[in-house]
């Protein structure tokens, strides 16, 4: 496995060894920006915790959901900030995930569609370049002989800009590739 062409963004190489084959060069690896994708989170996650007091039993269950949900559902999600991250390869990308195991999710360069970035109001603050990465993939699925769509989605991806370019680049060289 040599080394990319982004000598600056291989820190997470280790990360990707068990996954990684002999025969491919990783060209770049990044992470998310925790705090951002903590926001982001919590922004479906915040509001539970300005549940009107109307009663004793709602004002029971703010208390509750703002002192042991709340903080529960932050852990996690720096949990699962800390375990995502992204490797691109000559071959296919790789993304890594997880609360407190590693999933790896390979996707093929033949078989991503589209590539799309999303930025909320998040990605803007303190000049971070941050974005969520949406991959739409096509999934070959044999029982209706056909193929049906799946969007992999990594949010608050650092150093989007270049992990966008890199991947469409790769994502023409492959369509070029296999209409010959």
């Amino acid at each position: 496995m040599a080394a990319g062409i982004y000598q600056d963004r291989m820190e997470f190489v280790d990360k990707f060894d068990m996954v990684t084959r002999d025969d491919e060069t990783i060209l770049w690896t990044g992470n998310v920006d925790k705090k951002i994708y903590t926001k982001k989170a919590f922004r479906y996650w915040g509001a539970v915790c300005l549940i009107p007091v109307f009663g004793w039993a709602l004002f029971v269950l703010s208390l509750a959901t703002c002192f042991i949900c709340v903080p529960l559902f932050i852990y996690f999600v720096h949990r699962s900030a800390d375990n995502t991250y992204l490797c691109i390869t000559d071959k296919r990308i790789i993304k890594r995930y997880g609360v407190f195991k590693s999933d790896y999710r390979e996707l093929p360069y033949k078989s991503i569609r589209m590539v799309n970035i999303k930025t909320s109001i998040f990605d803007r603050e303190e000049g971070i370049k941050t974005a969520d990465l949406h991959i739409v993939i096509d999934i070959l699925i044999a029982v209706q002989e056909g193929t049906q769509s799946a969007v992999t989605k990594v949010s608050s991806l650092n150093h989007i800009d270049e992990a966008n370019k890199l991947i469409s680049s790769l994502v023409s060289k492959s369509n070029t590739q296999l209409n010959k």
